[in-house]
Parts: C-alpha cells; structure tokens; sequence
C-alpha cells in the first residue's frame, strides 16, 4: 500500500511542476528545458538519500514522460495529457490494491511477507557530494541527449 501511495503522490507532483513549468515558460524552451532538467536533478539527488525513493522516482520520470508529450501543441492537450496520466496510474492503483486485498485474503501475502530490514536514514537535509555529483551526471545526460 505504501508503494502505492507513493506512487500516486508522486504523480500528482510531476503533475504541479508540469503544470507549473507549462505555465512560466510556455513559449521559452531552454528555459523550460532548464528548469526540468534541474528538477530531474533534484529528483534524483533525492531519490538516493530519502525515505521514499519510489515517489522521487516516479515523480520525476512521470514528469519527463509528460513533459515529452507537451509541447507546441496547446495547453488544452497538456493538460488532457496530465490528467490522463493521473487517470491510467489511480486506475493502476485501485486494480493492484484490490487484487492484493485478495490475494491477502487467501493469505499469499501473510505467507511470503518478511519484516523489511530497516535502515537509518539521515534527518534534515544535507548536501552529499556523491549523491550531488550523480544528479549533475543525471542533469547532463539529459542535456546531452
């Protein structure tokens, strides 16, 4: 459940920052192209030290897929875009959890489960240089690309 929900929370925040990207720099590329190429940095930056790596993950792939298919077309069609992608992924969602409930009915899930090894994660936000020099590595490939 708590993949899941990160997976829907992260699709809503692709979808704000697309939204908001689409909103400042409708008409200036490399501006737009600048500000998601930094949010894909700070995304992956991110998803290397937190607690929820998967809502990083999703957030910024989400955001680069929909981001892809925007463009010059209009804003009504980016949003249609948007809002599709939220769609199919809680259409997603609720297939899996239904599909798990049961599964965890007929006690599959009891069966396999083990207690996940847990590991400290650092609290407040510091700057890692490896963590840092991976989402600058990130950053250029897309540029590159």
């Amino acid at each position: 459940m708590n993949k899941t929900a990160m997976r829907m929370l992260g699709t809503l925040v692709a979808g704000i920052a697309v939204c908001t990207f689409l909103a400042f720099f409708a008409q200036q590329r490399w501006l737009m192209v600048l500000c998601l190429s930094v949010y894909y940095g700070f995304c992956t930056y991110m998803m290397t030290g937190s607690k929820w790596p998967y809502f990083w993950t999703v957030s910024a792939f989400v955001c680069m897929i929909i981001m892809v298919d925007a463009g010059p077309v209009d804003s009504l069609h980016d949003f249609q875009t948007l809002v599709a992608r939220v769609e199919e992924n809680a259409m997603g969602i609720l297939v899996y959890s239904l599909f798990d409930c049961v599964q965890d009915i007929k006690g599959y899930a009891r069966e396999n489960a083990k207690s996940p090894v847990e590991k400290k994660v650092p609290r407040g936000f510091t700057l890692d240089p490896d963590r840092f020099k991976a989402a600058l590595t990130v950053m250029a490939a897309q540029w590159v690309a």
